[in-house]
């Protein structure tokens, strides 16, 4: 969506510049100069403007707010839903929502704006486990949030891919509403750093924390032989 904008505003600023260069092709003093440069430069700026106009129109009904009510729905969960969902979410959310594309869970993401080149300040996609803010909205607030880019306050999200969504069926739609909010899970790091502070980092530019999950693998192993060894030995003791 930024992108788009930005692109959108760099071609305005050249079709005014056309313009411009057609007022002053207009009053100049030899004629030859006059009536060969004036039409090339006036064809130039009615294309860039005509280009501006249907970019224009085509951001504001790509990126307004539907204004769709939310739709409240109840689907069963099933392994081969989750399973399919699963693909959705790694295909097609981890790529900003996750820290490495195509790896879960999406505990949120880099800074979008980063790719960018200009400082417009700092964009980092949101925590998409049940530990960030879907999990305070219901079932049909989150497909709407996925199909039009709109909060549950109808407010318009400033970045979300949601013109994708908008030709998904309203079976895989389901589906990733559905492993989104009941199969994806994952630990909120503020949590985790009281008991494991090692396995927590900060972005020093952001100030966001995230959890290094390849650092758990080792001692979450080494737990379970431990508990392992304990229940062991509670059986040897009741025997």
């Amino acid at each position: 969506m930024l992108g788009n904008i930005i692109f959108w505003v760099i071609l305005l600023a050249v079709a005014v510049a056309a313009g411009y260069g057609v007022w002053r092709a207009w009053h100049l003093k030899r004629p030859a100069l006059k009536w060969s440069v004036t039409p090339l430069a006036g064809l130039l700026t009615l294309v860039l403007t005509l280009a501006v106009v249907l970019i224009g129109v085509g951001i504001v009904k790509a990126y307004t707010p539907r204004g769709n009510p939310v739709v409240e729905r109840s689907v069963a969960s099933t392994p081969e839903r989750l399973v399919r969902g699963e693909h959705i979410a790694r295909v097609l959310c981890s790529s900003c929502h996750s820290l490495v594309s195509g790896e879960l869970p999406m505990s949120g993401g880099e800074d979008v704006l980063a790719e960018v080149g200009i400082p417009f300040g700092v964009a980092t996609a949101p925590n998409l486990t049940p530990g960030g803010r879907i999990d305070e909205w219901s079932d049909g607030e989150l497909l709407r949030v996925i199909r039009e880019g709109t909060y549950p306050n109808g407010h318009l999200m400033t970045i979300m891919s949601s013109q994708t969504f908008r030709v998904f069926s309203q079976e895989d739609l389901d589906k990733g509403g559905d492993f989104l909010e009941r199969d994806h899970l994952g630990l909120i790091a503020q949590e985790l750093e009281v008991l494991f502070p090692e396995a927590v980092t900060e972005d020093e530019a952001t100030g966001l924390k995230y959890v290094a999950y390849d650092m758990m693998i080792v001692p979450l192993v080494e737990s379970i032989k431990a508990l392992t060894a304990e229940i062991e030995e509670l059986k040897a003791r009741i025997r």
